[in-house]
């Protein structure tokens, strides 16, 4: 009987290891992500070296609501564009699934105009009316306005999109590098382009976007709050070249 009961206790043993073992490196594993590919993406990112270092919104595979608007005027569509969702995520979960910068934006629908002629002349008139329907809204890193606030390159990111339904980066030195066409030095600037600027601590780099308005004039989002702004100081010394996304 005394081998019996050495036998079981034996067993008992073992099944309490396993389990032990087994609880220790099951907490220690990666939960899975949440079918929801900002939840995978922010879960990615928080691995590597800091939140938002190297994400991009244009990594996720998002389609608009509807897919396209038709225009009749230049701006004929922009309150129905304003009632679609600026992003697929309920605000409950806008912290706990995308970090400070909250989600990213859904794309807004491509534009169809009523001909080719209008096309270039429509798309500018769109792009400054988008970029000053937020004027006043504060400066903070955010990927959507529902957040409360907008930085300078999310800005220009976001006002494309709205307005267009064209999407690029929303990191301000992939925009300076991949957003529309680098401008010459000789070539006229035009209402909706980008203005890109070097950082004031790193000359050699650049650190800021804003919009043309044309009249010697930008619209951008810096502290305190998005604002149109003169071509002067800061504005005229620090610039470093232009994009033009609408041609």
């Amino acid at each position: 009987m005394w081998k019996v009961n050495r036998l079981l206790n034996r067993i008992w043993s073992q099944i309490f290891i396993f389990i032990a073992l087994t609880t220790i490196v099951g907490s220690s594993l990666p939960l899975p992500a949440q079918a929801n590919p900002h939840r995978s993406a922010w879960l990615l990112e928080s691995k590597l070296e800091g939140l938002k270092k190297k994400f991009d919104c244009t990594q996720l595979k998002l389609k608009p609501v509807i897919p396209f608007t038709q225009v009749s005027s230049p701006l004929s569509d922009f309150e129905k564009r304003l009632k679609l969702p600026q992003t697929e995520i309920e605000r409950s979960q806008w912290s706990s699934c995308c970090g400070s910068y909250g989600p990213c934006p859904l794309p807004y629908p491509a534009v169809i105009f009523p001909n080719p002629e209008v096309r270039v002349d429509w798309s500018r008139q769109r792009v400054l009316a988008a970029a000053k329907k937020w004027i006043g809204l504060k400066y903070e890193h955010r990927h959507i306005p529902k957040m409360g606030g907008l930085d300078c390159s999310n800005f220009t990111s976001w006002v494309y999109n709205f307005a267009l339904g064209v999407r690029f980066s929303s990191r301000v030195q992939r925009q300076a590098a991949e957003a529309g066409r680098k401008l010459s030095e000789n070539e006229e600037l035009l209402p909706g382009d980008l203005l890109f600027y070097w950082k004031s601590d790193k000359p050699d780099e650049i650190g800021h976007v804003a919009i043309y308005l044309g009249d010697n004039r930008v619209l951008d989002a810096a502290r305190p709050t998005i604002q149109i702004r003169q071509i002067d100081g800061r504005y005229e010394n620090s610039f470093a070249w232009a994009r033009r996304v609408i041609e």
